[in-house]
């Protein structure tokens, strides 16, 4: 088992300002506050938007946006965001991730039409705390106007292993999400044994897997990766 990343406010906690985790010469790491929830929702709708209006000429609406705000303001005291802003204050990816609760209910369940507990348990697989992982966004544009050259991996390992030191506790926490298909080839290929739990659907504009991995083998990808994400 793992401790919690000791720069991370504790769940009880309800951080309001930004908090800083690391600073780089391009970007700066957050743990996001409160504040902010409204700007970081808007960002990842408009990552979304732009990514896959071109790719699969999706279109969303102010009412997705809408949606989007209230479940985060409705998840932010079960979850932990992190973004990276430039240096100028703009926005340039991000994720969270949420514990859930029975107040709780994530797209895996309403839009896939999963029961988390039936799965797991005919699966025969035990689970202590199960994190949904979700709002990853990265914005390139951002990235090059700030300088920072090169593949956005190096931010994508970086938010995962922000998010996955909040849930690998416990070897027996699950980490459930959605994924889109160039997104699981992504971590599959990073080596994360993320598993689907069935067929994809189109989801937010491209198919999208609903998957899960557990603890343990994320806890193991943690050290073997350590180089990459240190």
């Amino acid at each position: 088992m793992n401790p919690k990343q000791d720069n991370q406010a504790p769940k009880s906690e309800i951080l309001q300002e930004d908090r800083v985790i690391e600073c780089s010469e391009h970007l700066i790491l957050y743990q996001l506050g409160q504040k902010n929830l409204e700007e970081y929702t808007e960002f990842v709708y408009n990552v979304y938007v732009d990514n896959y209006s071109k790719k699969h000429g999706w279109q969303s609406d102010e009412e997705e946006l809408t949606y989007m705000k209230e479940e985060d303001a409705q998840q932010f005291s079960q979850s932990y965001y992190f973004a990276f802003r430039t240096h100028t204050g703009e926005m340039a990816g991000g994720v969270k991730i949420t514990k859930q609760s029975p107040s709780l209910q994530f797209p895996i369940e309403t839009e896939f039409g999963y029961n988390l507990q039936n799965y797991f348990q005919q699966a025969n697989i035990p689970v202590n705390d199960i994190w949904h992982m979700g709002r990853l966004a990265i914005d390139k544009h951002v990235l090059a106007n700030a300088g920072f050259s090169g593949s956005s991996l190096p931010i994508l390992i970086k938010l995962l292993k922000q998010s996955f030191g909040a849930m690998v506790q416990h070897d027996d926490n699950i980490l459930i999400g959605e994924s889109d298909a160039l997104a699981y080839r992504i971590y599959r290929t990073l080596g994360i044994k993320l598993q689907k739990m069935g067929e994809g659907k189109k989801y937010v504009g491209s198919l999208t897997y609903p998957v899960f991995a557990q603890a343990s083998d994320i806890n193991r990808w943690l050290h073997l990766y350590k180089p990459l994400v240190s």
